[in-house]
């Protein structure tokens, strides 16, 4: 007699179930629930959110781990059995079927583990805006070294207008915020003015101002920002020595802007490496 075919393991609805999609679901609601809570109590929460997204990528991963060693046994099963005289016709359709079906579970856990990665950047994304909501008209002046408090304002106002060669008559209202060792903070009067400034600063570049000399202007951002354009800046120099006319903009969440076929496209922070690959 032949041997005896092995019935087949019927996978449970749980373990074909998609642990992510109801937590994403919650994810949204309780965001949307407490958008009018203030932004340090919506940090919180969407830094839980994200939490909770990373720990259901964890199990998925492990799921497709412990899916793709399956696949490994049941591809050595087909080879044994492919090379045995004995082997029945449906035994091999048994297995092969099982193969795919296996086969079809890791790539529908792939698009959920993507999925994933997406939706967690996006909440990610939202609260380096959410914590740098307040500091959108803030500037730092850095090189105004130990600059008097009663003499900050006209000290920025002679960077403005001679460093950055703008009309005195466009010098955008402003008041000094704080003065520090190694620069001086203000408040311009509008998100408009603030890029205004912004965009200008590179004028600054080999400019001295009394003994004030290496002043630079950058806008007012939370560590966690500094660092991701930081990263940029580094993205953007290996891709200017490709040839790619690029930038990091002062924007929200950070992003680097490319020049490509005369269009500007905007790549978000997590998406850039893969310009490398272009």
């Amino acid at each position: 007699m032949g041997k005896k075919a092995r019935p087949k393991r019927n996978r449970t609805e749980a373990e074909l179930s998609d642990p992510v999609m109801n937590s994403t679901s919650n994810s949204d609601t309780s965001v949307n629930a407490d958008c009018q809570k203030t932004n340090a109590e919506n940090i919180i929460k969407i830094l839980e959110m994200v939490q909770s997204i990373n720990l259901n990528m964890e199990t998925l991963k492990q799921s497709v781990f412990e899916i793709q060693n399956d696949l490994g046994t049941v591809k050595s099963r087909v080879m044994v059995l492919e090379n045995k005289s004995n082997a029945t016709d449906n035994e091999i359709a048994t297995v092969k079927s099982e193969f795919l079906t296996l086969q079809s579970i890791v790539k529908a856990q792939s698009q959920l583990i993507k999925k994933c990665n997406e939706e967690m950047n996006v909440v990610v994304s939202q609260s380096l805006v959410d914590e740098n909501r307040d500091k959108l008209h803030n500037l730092l002046f850095w090189g105004l070294n130990d600059v008097p408090l009663n003499e900050a304002a006209s000290r920025v106002s002679e960077v403005i207008v001679a460093g950055l060669s703008l009309p005195p008559d466009k010098l955008p209202p402003f008041t000094v915020v704080h003065c520090s060792k190694n620069f001086v903070k203000i408040r311009v009067d509008s998100v408009q003015a603030r890029f205004l400034i912004l965009s200008n600063a590179k004028k600054l570049k080999g400019k001295e101002f009394g003994v004030y000399k290496s002043v630079f202007i950058s806008d007012d951002v939370s560590p966690r920002v500094r660092v991701l354009r930081k990263e940029l800046l580094g993205l953007r120099k290996r891709l200017a020595d490709k040839g790619v006319e690029c930038w990091v903009p002062p924007t929200l969440p950070p992003s680097i802007s490319v020049k490509k076929d005369n269009r500007v496209i905007k790549v978000p922070w997590y998406n850039a490496k893969s310009l490398l690959d272009s």
